[in-house]
Parts: C-alpha cells; sequence; structure tokens
C-alpha cells in the first residue's frame, strides 16, 4: 500500500515535469523561430540597402541639384539657392 501511494506520487511529479519540459520546448522553438525571421527580416534590408545603392548615380552625385522642393512655408528650395548666391556663403 505504501510503496503503490509512493509509486503514484513519483508517476504524478514525473508527469509534471514532462509538462513543464514539453512549455519550455515550445518556448525554445517559438524564439528560434522568432529568431530566423528577424534574420530573414535584417537580410532583405540589407539586400534592398545594397539594391538602392546600386543604382545610384555616383557619376553625377555631386551635381547641382535642380529638383524643386517646397517647405511649410512655401518657399521652395529653388528661392532658397537663389537667396543664398545673393547674400554669399554664411559664417
Amino acid at each position: 500500500m505504501v510503496q503503490q501511494a509512493e509509486s503514484s506520487r513519483q508517476a504524478t511529479i514525473l508527469g509534471m515535469n514532462q509538462s513543464v519540459m514539453a512549455g519550455v520546448n515550445a518556448n525554445y522553438q517559438q524564439q528560434l523561430l522568432n529568431q530566423q525571421k528577424a534574420n530573414a527580416y535584417a537580410n532583405q534590408t540589407m539586400v534592398n540597402s545594397l539594391s538602392s545603392l546600386a543604382t545610384l548615380d555616383l557619376e553625377n552625385i555631386f551635381a547641382k541639384d535642380t529638383t524643386v522642393l517646397q517647405d511649410l512655408s512655401g518657399t521652395t528650395s529653388e528661392e532658397v539657392n537663389l537667396e543664398k548666391e545673393k547674400t554669399g556663403p554664411t559664417v
């Protein structure tokens, strides 16, 4: 009778330990999957960055920008550049 109770107690503890270890394993597997997804995203970001670099026009990178941009005050970048040319360089 005592031996049967002890055996039952040990079986219960073993079952609880197995349940805990199953949860630990599931969490570890999820952690590995998350890491794999993060690495894939980082790799894709790097590829995108390098692709953008590959398409840069390096021969004309320092050419005067002719793009006209308008800021929130309504002043265009062309107007700002003209004003800078009139007043000279700022110190």
